[in-house]
């Protein structure tokens, strides 16, 4: 039978081996969260490669983290590498499924696309989660009315026009005189 001792060096080794596991994990989170700083540092220098290199290191470093692939789905948009983004967006919602920003992105991605039922659905999304960004109302709007459908392109105008967007405000006229003209 062991000695009070024993077991309490036995605890002892085991807070010791729990805290310096701690310490490495937030040592690589540290390192993680810096790599992906540096990816949207160099992706707002439009410094695209060296950008995805960085969110490719942080990915390795943390790859639970949805942050990396939000930014490296950002620059794949902007790189018009549309699959890559799309796949990130969807990796970044499978770990943070209410971050509304991934949805809006998305959302615009498939409207690029002409994917525009997926693109309405993600723009939906991203309402649901956070109903006070007028450029979620905006860009599903917009879709609206390119699609024809040109009440529900005016009530989201409309909302979007309510919540400050200038933009929408001046699209909200052309639409309602494109519904007065049809009219006629």
């Amino acid at each position: 039978m062991k000695s009070e001792k024993d077991l309490f060096l036995g605890v002892i080794k085991i807070a010791v081996l729990i805290i310096l596991a701690c310490l490495l994990l937030t040592a690589c989170l540290t390192k993680a969260e810096k790599a992906s700083n540096e990816g949207i540092r160099k992706s707002q220098k439009g410094l695209y490669g060296e950008a995805i290199e960085e969110f490719n290191r942080s990915i390795e470093l943390d790859p639970n983290n949805p942050r990396p692939y939000r930014g490296r789905g950002y620059v794949y948009a902007e790189l018009a590498m549309y699959k890559e983004a799309i796949a990130d967006y969807t990796k970044s919602l499978g770990l943070d499924p209410n971050f509304s920003n991934a949805f809006f992105n998305r959302g615009d991605i498939y409207r690029e696309m002409g994917k525009y039922e997926l693109a309405i659905t993600d723009y939906t999304r991203a309402i649901e989660l956070n109903s006070t960004d007028p450029n979620y109302f905006h860009n599903r709007g917009l879709l609206f009315g390119e699609m024809g459908r040109i009440e529900e392109s005016i009530k989201d105008l409309r909302e979007a026009c309510r919540l400050g967007n200038e933009d929408s405000c001046i699209a909200l006229k052309q639409a309602m005189e494109k519904k007065k003209n049809n009219s006629k």
